[in-house]
């Protein structure tokens, strides 16, 4: 219900700010919650290693993620607190979630890339709060969307589209391509412009690009499972 008030408060000039951050600090509890809720069975059947589930851990890191939604509403210390000791948690936990293993192939690293991606863009809206992120565009929010947010929903999209029509899961060449991809268009679109300025919006057009051949790619192959019965019937 919270992105109802959260996309109404972007069509307004004077909230506009509210519903931005709010949409964006909604879509990261969205996020850190699939990590938490799926990289625990993701790790049990790829790597056979068990990621300790500690209660206070997860509940604390979902409350200040939810609380980071009103950052706008806060005063400014208490924002930028709230951010920076939520994605220390989420690196302390990054930590203890066997980093070295998950990463070792793609379809466990690009989860691992998205924990970064989010902890990274926390980091940076402190900074950008603080008033001390002198760079080309809104960093911040692009490392979340492109490195954290869109690559999550590509790597889900394979999981999801086999797994619930009973097929097994499989990342193809042409599905790791496509994330890599995906990805090569994020730090495109966020590194460069910082070198180049002058040609930020071909990097922008590269990065669309990328990510539409990306969900191309994908949807070609997944979606005719889509229409077809499921495999055990």
């Amino acid at each position: 219900p919270l992105f109802i008030v959260s996309k109404n408060l972007l069509l307004s000039e004077q909230y506009f700010e509210l519903g931005w951050t709010m949409s964006q600090g909604l879509f990261r509890l969205a996020v850190a919650m699939m990590l938490e809720r799926t990289l625990f069975q993701f790790m049990k059947l790829a790597c056979q290693v068990e990621i300790a589930q500690i209660k206070w851990l997860d509940a604390s890191i979902r409350l200040g993620i939810f609380i980071a939604v009103f950052e706008a509403l806060l005063p400014l210390p208490v924002a930028i607190g709230v951010l920076a000791i939520t994605a220390s948690l989420l690196l302390y936990r990054f930590t203890l979630w066997y980093p070295m293993q998950g990463l070792r192939q793609l379809d466990t690293g690009v989860m691992y890339v998205v924990c970064l991606g989010l902890i990274a863009s926390m980091y940076l809206e402190c900074f950008r709060l603080a008033g001390m992120l002198h760079v080309v565009g809104d960093v911040a929010t692009h490392v979340f969307t492109l490195l954290s947010m869109g690559l999550v929903m590509a790597a889900m999209m394979i999981r999801i589209a086999q797994g619930h029509t009973a097929r097994n899961i499989v990342f193809t060449a042409s599905d790791k391509a496509a994330i890599w991809l995906a990805g090569l268009g994020g730090v495109v679109r966020i590194v460069l412009p910082q070198l180049w300025p002058q040609q930020y919006e071909n990097f922008v057009l590269f990065a669309a690009l990328s990510w539409g051949i990306c969900f191309l790619v994908l949807g070609w192959r997944l979606i005719p499972f889509l229409f077809q019965p499921r495999l055990d019937g």
